[in-house]
């Protein structure tokens, strides 16, 4: 996923105020990912790169993960701030892929990305 610009970050935070206060908000969880979708397809991103923006921004509280320990969660993240990448931490530890990445959020530290991408034929 492409890293985002201050700019771009902004503007998502802008878009989800936004979009947030105008949304019912009985049903949370699916109000808030329906907006996740709202924004992404405005500013033609995946959703999960708008959640994550809005935890790096500090909008959103990033979700703590299940089953992980604190003093696991510290080693996780030691261990990708050394410059170990997220596969890696996965052959490391019995975690998935995806929870290494909660691990990361929950503790704000800010993903490296793969660098700019073209968007191909959009």
């Amino acid at each position: 996923m492409a890293r985002l610009t201050e700019a771009e970050r902004t503007k998502i935070c802008d878009l989800y105020k936004q979009r947030r206060s105008a949304v019912d908000s009985q049903r949370i969880d699916e109000a808030q990912w329906r907006t996740f979708k709202y924004v992404a397809r405005q500013v033609r991103r995946h959703p999960l790169v708008i959640r994550d923006a809005l935890v790096a921004k500090g909008v959103i509280d990033p979700r703590p993960p299940n089953d992980v320990s604190e003093p696991e969660m510290r080693k996780v993240v030691a261990d990708y701030l050394s410059g170990i990448s997220i596969r890696a931490c996965v052959d490391r530890y019995p975690y998935s892929y995806s929870t290494i990445r909660k691990v990361l959020l929950y503790k704000r530290v800010e993903l490296r990305g793969r660098g700019p991408r073209e968007d191909a034929g959009t």
